[in-house]
């Protein structure tokens, strides 16, 4: 039996010619009967629409929305399927070079007339011989799919050898906190070789990181100035302006206020520094990455400032109420705090005890939330699917992952890090 598509059929202005596309690979057997499939009809979409090149890409869409609907999975094994995809669209219809063809309106009357007639072809039409065929054929592909998953044991197995290969990749950097930079240098591994040069940007154990040691002294070490609006001026001056700098690494200091800071940069200009020079010495753009802190500037200190004064009642209802979530979104609002920022910041409260502990499905959350490093991390480990995972699927995979490692890593080396 043969399914055919012919183009006069969806487009009346197509010349009246029947395309073949033969795939001799499809070969049905059951129960002793051999339906060989021969020659299945379809011709590419493009050779029923005309539709300038520069709608292309919003053509595509719709009738790959309509195909979905309408055609089922097996309409995406013609390899003339996808040739409507890549190569550019044949014009039948008349007029291809009007300015009313290159129209919206146009476009949008033309995709409805194609899933118009498309709808209406004999494949999609119930209890007609292509309809059949058309759904065998969606079957067989779906069970072919279904006998090359891999079995749920084996898909266990395969998540725990994963998180097994974390585990020992964390194991293998616990040399950073219990070695010295010296004997690291000394050593012959290139990795922990390579992390040392920045800790602060390549460390995985972020408490450790040299910037976050002195600001626990200087910024962290008091959670009762960390409730007000000035202890909320330097947790943002710090993360926001200052982190990763040599400055900060050394002489990071607390600002009383924002007069305070003034006089503290008046005097650095007056010691020696031009303004430039002033900037690179308090800002390290590359601290979270080569694209993360391109926007942190000491310009921002007088807006942290005043936005921390305006927004003290918030905060500190935030805090009293406990709410991660609310303070993450807070800290959002001030200028040069994107997403890493902002959860760097409620993990800081945290660890000066401005916040409880949260589970790991939060975290999970936010990371979801971010987008960022935490579920590329997820995604390298096959724990989640880049394309289809929700946020669900992030929180229960890092809460897996962080059960895994709280389990089996050694209670010593935990402390440790």
């Amino acid at each position: 039996m043969e399914l055919v598509l012919k183009a006069k059929d969806f487009m009346s202005s197509a010349n009246d010619v029947q395309y073949m596309t033969k795939l001799p690979q499809f070969c049905f057997s059951k129960n002793d009967y051999s339906i060989e499939i021969k020659d299945i009809v379809f011709k590419t979409v493009r050779a029923w629409l005309k539709v300038p090149n520069k709608n292309t890409s919003y053509v595509q869409g719709e009738l790959l929305n309509i195909i979905v609907h309408l055609g089922g999975i097996s309409m995406f094994y013609f390899d003339e399927v996808w040739s409507a995809y890549i190569k550019a669209p044949v014009f039948l219809m008349p007029g291809a070079n009007s300015t009313q063809h290159q129209s919206a309106r146009y476009i949008e009357d033309a995709v409805q007339k194609f899933e118009i007639s498309f709808q209406q072809h004999p494949a999609f039409v119930k209890s007609t011989p292509e309809h059949l065929l058309l759904k065998y054929l969606d079957q067989y592909i779906s069970d072919w799919h279904q006998d090359s998953q891999p079995e749920a044991t084996s898909s266990q197995e395969h998540r725990e050898a994963k998180m097994e290969l974390f585990l020992q990749y964390l194991m293998h950097l616990v040399p950073i906190v219990s070695s010295t930079p010296a004997q690291i240098h000394q050593g012959k591994d290139n990795l922990l070789k390579s992390i040392i040069t920045n800790l602060d940007f390549f460390s995985p154990f972020h408490q450790l990181a040299p910037t976050i040691v002195h600001a626990e002294i200087t910024i962290f070490s008091n959670s009762h100035k960390l409730k007000s609006h000035i202890g909320l001026f330097n947790m943002l001056c710090f993360h926001g302006v200052f982190y990763g700098t040599e400055w900060c690494k050394t002489n990071l200091r607390w600002f009383d206020c924002y007069d305070d800071w003034l006089q503290f940069y008046d005097d650095l200009l007056k010691g020696g520094y031009m303004k430039d020079s002033a900037e690179n010495y308090l800002v390290n753009k590359k601290a979270y990455g080569p694209h993360m802190g391109k926007s942190c500037k000491t310009d921002d200190i007088k807006s942290y400032w005043e936005m921390s004064l305006e927004h003290e009642e918030k905060y500190l209802e935030i805090i009293g109420n406990n709410d991660h979530w609310a303070l993450y979104k807070f800290f959002l609002l001030f200028p040069g705090v994107g997403q890493l920022i902002s959860l760097l910041l409620v993990g800081d409260t945290i660890e000066c005890n401005l916040l409880p502990p949260v589970k790991a499905e939060v975290w999970g959350a936010v990371i979801a939330e971010v987008n960022l490093g935490g579920k590329r991390g997820l995604v390298q480990l096959e724990l989640i699917n880049k394309d289809s995972a929700k946020k669900a699927d992030i929180q229960l995979a890092f809460a897996e992952l962080f059960n895994y490692i709280s389990d089996k890593m050694p209670r010593q080396t935990q402390q440790l890090i």
